[in-house]
């Protein structure tokens, strides 16, 4: 990879990034009854919604990142979509709002992915130090 197509995909993750970090916020801040005081049931549902920002970063391969572009690009734009609706009319209801619900099932999606990922390279690890100590590299 060039130095130009590497800065040109640190740009895509850091928009991205930012995209889905607007995505968790704004599902916060649009519906109140979301927000109590801190949990942990709330701080792993965050992280989770969080996790296609890891992914992301993770892959670094520009056909994966468009992969997984697609889900955080539609989730924002229906972010947006819903903030405007609410600040146009100021009727707060999450029962048309798609993207509610679609940002933690993207999360939990990136989540199973990141934890298989863990899994084989964890699993490579411990095969590499097994066989470095049999045969005493």
């Amino acid at each position: 990879m060039t130095e130009d197509e590497r800065t040109k995909t640190d740009r895509a993750l850091i928009v991205l990034s930012l995209m889905q970090l607007f995505s968790v916020i704004a599902g916060d801040i649009n519906f109140p009854q979301r927000v109590n005081p801190i949990q942990l049931e709330e701080i792993v549902w965050n992280a989770i919604e969080l996790s296609p920002i890891l992914l992301l970063w993770l892959v670094r391969r520009v056909s994966l990142i468009a992969i997984i572009a697609i889900p955080i690009f539609v989730i924002f734009c229906g972010r947006i979509y819903y903030g405007a609706l609410f600040l146009d009319s100021g009727y707060q209801s999450s029962q048309g709002d798609w993207a509610i619900w679609v940002n933690p099932l993207v999360g939990l999606i990136s989540a199973v992915i990141l934890a298989a990922w863990m899994i084989f390279r964890m699993t490579r690890f411990t095969a590499d130090l097994i066989v470095r100590v049999i045969f005493k590299r």
